[in-house]
Order: C-alpha cells, then structure tokens, then sequence
C-alpha cells in the first residue's frame, strides 16, 4: 500500500510538473505574443510619425517660392544686390555688411541655399571682358560666404557677363545678385 501511495505522488506530481509547465509555456507564449504586439505597435506609431512629419515637411516645402520666385524676389531686394566697382572683382567695404547679413540668413534657415549671379554692364568692357568680370564677382561672393562658414555645397553661381541687364542704369549692373532659395 505504501509503494502505491509513492506510485500515485509521483504521478500526481509528474501530472502537476507538466501542468504547471504548460502553463509556463503558455505565460511566456502570451508574453512574447504581448512583447511583439508592443513592437508592432510602436514600430506602426514611429511609421506613422515618421509619414506625417514627411508629409508636414514636404507640404512646406510645397509653400516655399520656386526659384523664378526667388529671383523676383532678389531682384526687387537691393540688400541682395552686392555691387562692385567699374572694372572690379573685389567686394567694396560698403557692402560687406549684405554678404554677412546674407551669411546670417542662410545660418538661421538651414534649409536655404543661394544662387549667386555675376552681372557686369554693357556700356564698358568687351563682352569677353565682361564675362570674365561677371564671373569673378560671382565668386568673389561665394568666397565671402564661405569664409563666413556658410557650407559649399548650399551656394551654387553663375555668371551673365552683359548679356542680361537688370533695371537701375550701368551701376546697377556693376553686381552679384543673392538669389535665396529652397528647393
């Protein structure tokens, strides 16, 4: 009688071992079910958030002027005007100031970047010479803005020589336009 007594003891122990881990196999199924449905869902929340400021981002963008708005915008702006000298590649004194305020524009608004535009007059110079100069005045600024730590790859040029005029007469033709964009 007592070897059944230890007969069923260890059965009924055998019985609640394998009870009780199933029962440990079915928590930490239902935990790992819990664990993967919380990373689904964040995972499901930080593509959502992702998706919207995208969205927020991209309708912004949208709002932003293109660049033929841009250039309107410069060529009514006179502190976008940087001029120069007759026959000068070297920004004067007097306008150093516009290029650092441009430098300051761009720092505040990371999303920017500016389209630097040569100009040079048609009333002196060759039109070889006024290409030339065009150019370097272009540079001259690109340079300036680089040295006040405006990054390289947001500033691009290009030189007109005399072959687009802007309105205001031969001086106002002695310049690089700062055209500010967006896109």
């Amino acid at each position: 009688a007592e070897n059944e007594v230890r007969t069923e003891n260890i059965a009924y122990n055998a019985a609640d071992a394998a009870a009780a881990a199933k029962a440990a196999s079915r928590e930490k199924a239902a935990a790992e079910k819990a664990a993967a449905d919380a990373a689904a869902a964040a995972e499901a929340e930080r593509l959502a958030a992702e998706e919207a400021a995208r969205k927020a981002a991209q309708e912004a963008y949208e709002a932003l002027p293109d660049y033929d708005q841009a250039l309107a915008q410069a060529l009514a702006d006179p502190d976008k005007h940087i001029l120069f000298a007759l026959g000068k590649t070297e920004i004067r004194e007097s306008e150093a100031a516009k290029v650092q305020a441009l430098a300051d524009q761009l720092g505040e608004a990371p999303d920017t970047k500016v389209h630097i535009i040569g100009y040079a007059d048609k009333e002196t110079g060759t039109h070889a010479q006024n290409l030339y100069i065009s150019k370097y005045r272009a540079k001259a600024v690109v340079k300036a803005l680089e040295e006040l730590g405006v990054c390289t790859d947001r500033i691009s040029y290009d030189f007109v020589g005399d072959e687009e005029q802007v309105e205001g007469g031969k001086e106002a033709n002695r310049l690089a336009l700062c055209v500010v964009t967006y896109k």
